[in-house]
Parts: C-alpha cells; structure tokens; sequence
C-alpha cells in the first residue's frame, strides 16, 4: 500500500535519511520511533509531498506519489493542533472540508462527534480542554475517512483516560475503515500498547523491531558485593553479567523467576531492580 523504495533525502551536504525502505499495508498501526533530529519529520513530509526524496521513491498502491497529481487525496495528517478557536467543532470540520473540497462529507460530521466523544453545540475551540482539542484533530484527520492517516505525537498532553479514547478511536477506525495509520511518537508505552509494528529511525535508516523476539535486560543491584559470582554464572544461563554487586540478566520472557538465584545468593540483600517500563525504551537506553 504504502512504500519507501530507496530514498534518500540530503539538506545540503547533511544526510539525514539514507537507503530507506519498509512497506506498510491498509489496516495496520505502524508506530515510527526515533530520538530527536532522526529524521521522523522529514519522513512524513515525504509522504505529505512537501519536500521531494534526494534519490528513491515513495509509492502508494504501486504509484509514485511524487511523479502524480491527486496520489495524496486518500491521505491526512494529524501534525500539532490545527483548529480555529473561534469556532465551534462542527464549524471547524465544516472549514476543513471547504478548504480541501470534500463537501461531500459534511453529513459524516455528526458521525464522526460521536466517534471522537465531541457535543455538536456552540462551544468554542478556545474553551475546550486540551484532550477535546486533540480529539477534534483526530476527528478532522479521518472525516474524510482516508487511506493513510499520519498522526504525530497524538499522545502529547493527554491524561491516562485521554490516550485511553483516543486510542479507541484508532483502534474502531483501523478495523472498520481499514485505515493505515502511521504514528510518530516520543510516548512509548502508548504506542506499545497500539500499534501492530514499529519502525525505528536510527543513524539515518529504518529498521523494523520485533518485540515477540526480543531480549529483555534487568539489573539486579544488592548491597554487597557479590562474592561467588562464579557459582551464580555456572547455575544460572540467564545472567549475562555480574559486576561488583550488579548482575544483570537477560532473557525473553517479561518475567524470570529468580528465587533460587536469590537463595544461592544468601543474605546479600536485593535493594532493587532496575528494568525498562516496557520494550520499545530498551531501543533508546542502550548499554
């Protein structure tokens, strides 16, 4: 559906994507993920058609969407809160639709307040709390019910119960709508929690991550040092290393159980153990 096929993009002499490719079907959450400065931005301005590939191609259903009027009319973005605070939800979307002459789904707009949990009242923009203002993007993003959806950090701002519906969203609009989305992200637990894949941007390449196959690392940290690190090394596989009074311990499960690791250790007490909050953290917090 959506593919990059050898791009490269240069500002000058800076490289900042290099040999990218990945290909992303209709239905899927994709999460992109990548530190500051990696490139994400850039990506999806490829995709938007603001910016053209220093070399390769972007396609969308086997078509070069830079080489193609109209590719990106089944696409929308979801890039900061655009809205006009003046105006009410329904006179937001109304404007939305003017502007890029889709009229034809002003009736879906009642629909779609419902979806994203909006009344269709006289409330302005202005006096709406942060999480209504994200789900009025999100509601402008897909009242065209698109292809390919490009959100960036929809998650940003939102309480526990926020990321809760704006997840139910995504969620009710992939698997009705068969809507692609791709979604930029900093809030990893989030995304973790959404998405189908994810795409790591780093060192100017994307990488795909497999979370089912991957390694887990804890620290455990006692008070002493650790005297028969030997022993703990020959009766455990699962340690990788042990340093003074640190074993760390990898594994591919999300839990090891450590009891008689504990046992062979004796009265050194455990003070803590140190782990990610989840997967995709591991990515950035490398040792």
């Amino acid at each position: 559906m959506l593919e990059f096929r050898n791009v490269y993009k240069s500002f000058k002499k800076k490289e900042v994507l290099c040999d990218v490719n990945f290909k992303l079907s209709a239905g899927e959450k994709v999460g992109l993920i990548g530190s500051n400065g990696s490139g994400k931005s850039t990506l999806m301005k490829l995709i938007a058609k603001t910016q053209l590939p220093s070399k390769g191609k972007v396609y969308f259903n086997n078509i070069d969407i830079h080489k193609s009027h109209n590719m990106i009319k089944d696409f929308s973005f979801m890039i900061g809160q655009i809205y006009y605070p003046e105006l009410n939800a329904r006179q937001n979307i109304e404007n939305y639709l003017k502007i890029n002459n889709k009229m034809s789904y002003i009736s879906e707009i009642q629909t779609m307040l419902n979806i994203v949990g909006l009344e269709d009242n006289e409330k302005k923009v202005k006096n709406y709390s942060y999480g209504m203002k994200q789900r009025l993007c999100l509601a402008i993003c897909l009242i065209t019910q698109p292809k390919v959806a490009v959100l960036d950090e929809p998650f940003l701002g939102l309480d526990p119960l926020g990321v809760r519906e704006l997840n139910n969203i995504i969620e009710k609009y992939s698997k009705e709508k068969n809507t692609l989305f791709l979604i930029s992200s900093h809030q990893l637990k989030e995304l973790e929690g959404l998405c189908d894949r994810f795409l790591l941007l780093e060192n100017h390449q994307i990488k795909e991550i497999d979370l089912h196959n991957r390694i887990i690392t804890q620290k455990l940290i006692f008070k002493n040092t650790l005297s028969n690190a030997s022993e703990l090394k020959d009766n455990f596989r699962f340690i990788k290393k042990i340093d003074g009074n640190t074993i760390t311990i990898i594994n591919k499960d999300e839990e090891v159980d450590l009891t008689n690791l504990l046992n062979l250790v004796g009265k050194n007490p455990l003070i803590k153990i140190e782990s990610n909050d989840n997967l995709l953290s591991s990515y950035f917090y490398k040792e």
